[in-house]
């Protein structure tokens, strides 16, 4: 069966969304960083764990909290419809920096391949519906002095 056509706006406006994620993520917004996110995601790790929208919300509140630095880049793979859904795959690698100690911070490199199915919520706009993780990898990189205490999640 061959593949449907992609809609003109992508793969643009996907892109867009991961900017918007990704800054949200560095200003501590979770409100508005969970605003991309289905109410009824599925985000399966790469052990096979499943977690809904409400438990990855609490996992990353937790990150945000802590959060000093954050950087990350996504390079897609492959960008396909299917149905009413797009789907990606590619690897996120990110860089983060989170306080221990009141003083101290440290630095994780992670890496993530996986499939990300999106639905479009309006147009030129997109909400996670479901990961997949491939694999995942998360190095520690060492520690530092805390140089931004952040004020916590919005």
């Amino acid at each position: 069966m061959p593949e449907a056509p992609l809609p003109p706006d992508l793969p643009g406006s996907l892109d867009a969304v991961h900017v918007a994620v990704r800054e949200a993520f560095q200003r501590r917004d979770l409100a508005t960083y969970l605003e991309y996110f289905a109410a009824d995601l599925s985000y399966r790790d790469a052990d096979g764990r499943v977690q809904t929208r409400e438990e990855l919300g609490g996992s990353v509140r937790g990150q945000l909290e802590r959060l000093v630095a954050f950087t990350s880049s996504f390079e897609r793979e492959s960008l396909q419809a299917e149905a009413q859904d797009v789907v990606e795959t590619g690897t996120q690698i990110a860089s983060i920096s989170l306080r221990w100690l009141f003083i101290l911070a440290t630095h994780w490199t992670v890496r993530r391949r996986g499939r990300y199915t999106w639905r479009r919520r309006r147009p030129g706009g997109w909400e996670l519906r479901r990961v997949e993780l491939y694999e995942e990898s998360i190095a520690r990189n060492g520690m530092g002095v805390a140089v931004s205490f952040g004020r916590g999640t919005r």
